[in-house]
């Protein structure tokens, strides 16, 4: 599990788990604690779309006090990864965001031949493609140079957010901790 602490204003506080280690095992310096502490986390979120969703669901947990959860996909080109992240408020409106890894599997070749579109949506959390008819899930595609892709979060992931389930206590330091288990 790895994650970020942000403060009332969405800087980053503190960072925990294996942060550090999944930067570099992807190629991500600029992600490194170092170089993220006291930054916006929306400074490195690409796309409107997204941005207004996360944003969301920090209100949420925020305002209700409550965890909330959410399924998402991060993958490299080589391999494809599912995420369940985990939103939990902290006191003077902070909160605490965890990623655990779901699913971890090698990437098959594209399923369906070149297409001929230019402009896409492309949704953030699931990685579904819309290419003006329904939304695609699960495929890659080989889009012709200069294809453009829009930041969006598909209708089936804006209704797939969910409150968590807190972690079982045991004893009063986990209470502070806040880095139980992901349901």
């Amino acid at each position: 599990m790895r994650g970020y602490r942000l403060t009332s204003g969405d800087l980053i506080s503190a960072t925990f788990g294996d942060w550090d280690r999944f930067a570099i095992e992807n190629g991500g310096a600029r992600a490194l604690t170092v170089q993220v502490l006291g930054q916006s986390l929306f400074d490195s979120i690409d796309g409107p779309a997204t941005r207004r969703f996360l944003e969301q669901i920090f209100y949420d947990c925020r305002r209700n006090q409550s965890v909330m959860g959410q399924l998402y996909r991060c993958d490299s080109p080589q391999v494809e990864r599912l995420f369940a992240m985990r939103v939990l408020p902290l006191p003077a409106s902070g909160i605490e965001v965890q990623h655990r890894l779901i699913r971890c599997r090698a990437l098959a070749a594209p399923a369906w031949p070149g297409l001929p579109h230019l402009r896409y949506r492309r949704c953030s959390q699931c990685l579904a493609c819309n290419f003006g008819g329904p939304w695609v899930v699960g495929h890659r595609f080989r889009l012709p140079s200069g294809a453009v892709a829009e930041d969006a979060v598909c209708p089936v992931c804006r209704g797939a957010v969910f409150p968590a389930v807190p972690p079982l206590r045991r004893g009063p330091q986990a209470a502070d901790a806040g880095q139980g288990p992901l349901r």
